[in-house]
């Protein structure tokens, strides 16, 4: 007698598979999701703490500007990524950072939506 597997113990297991791939896929993609948001938001933060270096060091450019380029933070060396991308949609991050004063202290934000 041979030993081998019958039809419904296949259709069986072909089922469980199913079943455990319809629970995981969901919970996968939300952790993919949310990992890609937590990394936004470092290179959000990145990217200003980057303009507050460059702010500190230029203190004398700083008086009137209202923001400031990536390209020069990358170009000045305060970025140390030559290209920053953007992990919800992999474009490059390009714009600039605004600048305002707040109780005598400046802000800086780059508004990227994470």
């Amino acid at each position: 007698m041979k030993k081998a597997f019958t039809l419904v113990e296949l259709l069986a297991v072909i089922v469980i598979i199913g079943v455990i791939a319809l629970i995981t896929t969901p919970i996968i993609i939300d952790s993919i999701n949310t990992s890609k948001t937590k990394t936004c938001e470092k290179q959000k933060k990145e990217i200003e703490r980057a303009a507050e270096r460059w702010g500190n060091d230029n203190a004398v450019e700083l008086n009137g500007l209202t923001e400031i380029p990536i390209d020069t933070l990358k170009k000045e060396g305060y970025l140390e990524a030559k290209q920053i991308l953007n992990p919800k949609d992999k474009k490059e991050l390009t714009g600039s950072i605004k600048i305002s004063k707040e109780t005598g202290q400046y802000k800086y934000t780059y508004n990227l939506e994470c």
